[in-house]
This record gives C-alpha cells, structure tokens and sequence, in this order.
C-alpha cells in the first residue's frame, strides 16, 4: 500500500530487508525474497512514469542539500545515535540490527547518483531517534545516580529549544507572505471567490492561466 503514497520510501525498505534478513541468518534466496514482495509495487510505479509525465516530474529531481544541512537538520539526535550504535555493536542483541542497517542504507541513498536523493531521508529519524534515545541512557549511566535525571532533561530541554527555534523560523516566514512571492500558506479570499466562479463557468476541457502558486 505504501507504494501508492511514498513509492520513494519503497527503496528504503526493500533494501533493508534484505540486509538484515542476511544479517539475522536467511538464506539469500528468502532475503531476495523477502526484499521483492517488499518492492513489489514500484512495477506499478515505473509503469506510471513510463505512462504519465505528471508523475514522472513528481517522483524526480529531488536531490539532497550539502552534508551540513542533513547535521544541522537532525541536530543533536546525531551524536547521541552514534553513542547509541556503539552500544549495540558491543552487544549480541539481534533485534538492533534493523536500526543500524536501516540508518546505514539511508545514508548512502541520500547520496546515491540517481534523482531520488532526498526523498529517501523520509522515515530515518525513527531508528535515529530509537538510538539516541539508548545512547542518552548509556551516557547517563556513565555519570553519578544522583546527575542522571539532571542530563536526560538537560538534553530534552536543549532539543526542545531547537525545535521552538524552529517553529519561529516558520512564523517568520509565513508573514513574509505577500502577493510577489506567492501564496505559500494561504489561498486570499479574492481567489477564493474567483476559483468558486470558475467551478460554475468552466469544464473539464477549459484551459485556465494561473500564476505557478495558484496551480500548485
């Protein structure tokens, strides 16, 4: 079903699948396997692209920003998740290789030389964020009982902050918004009563000339 919504995310998964099937012991003809039925609805996605250049443009041309922008983006999950990769490697748990393999596949399909780039990065702060999580309480336990608390809210707080930072960057932005940029949160009322007019005067077959914002 994913594969109607995110087909992108399909490629993720699928090789993820098999590597950890790999990993955890299945021959590689049931890791193969396992890995297919988990892609198999990119074949309808490639007909579709074959078929339809509204999709194809849709799907493609989507690279990724600088390395930086990824760092800055996840913040301080990124350390705390190494932390946490460097306890489980020194385990036997078997039930961790699904975030390593997970983390480690899209790592190197953000950077893949193909135009998916950046839509495979969708979903990778769940096992980034697992594993920071279990790095944080390796790093507490290094320090005294009493200093425990102290440090997982300290953090908390400090990724909290980033977040709020967040959210006023998007204020910012969203009141810049004027008729010369484009209406990228809003429609105004006046094209709102103006689209309404041409749902009563207009058909399917009818060509419209809109400004790119509108369209979209």
């Amino acid at each position: 079903m994913l594969s109607f919504e995110h087909p992108y995310n399909i490629l993720v998964i699928g090789l993820t699948v098999f590597f950890v099937s790999i990993l955890s012991g299945v021959k590689i003809y049931k890791s193969i396997l396992f890995a297919f039925l988990a892609s198999i609805g990119l074949i309808y996605q490639l007909m579709s692209q074959l078929t339809n250049p509204t999709l194809k443009g849709w799907y493609f041309q989507s690279f990724s920003p600088a390395p930086i922008s990824y760092l800055v983006g996840f913040g301080l999950l990124i350390p705390l998740a190494i932390i946490g990769m460097e306890k489980i490697l020194k385990g036997k748990d078997a039930k961790y290789k699904l975030l390593l393999v997970w983390v480690f596949v899209t790592g190197v399909m953000i950077y893949f030389p193909f135009e998916l780039q950046r839509r495979t990065v969708e979903g990778v702060h769940i096992p980034l964020a697992i594993l920071a999580g279990i790095g944080l309480f390796s790093l507490a336990d290094k320090f005294k009982k009493e200093y425990w608390l102290d440090i997982v809210l300290g953090v908390l707080v400090l990724l909290s902050l980033s977040s709020l930072y967040t959210i006023y960057t998007d204020f910012q932005t969203i009141n810049k918004d004027s008729f010369n940029k484009g209406y990228n949160y809003y429609i105004s009322k006046p094209d709102v009563a103006g689209i309404a007019w041409l749902k009563l005067h207009t058909g399917d077959k009818d060509v419209i000339l809109s400004n790119w914002f509108t369209e979209t």
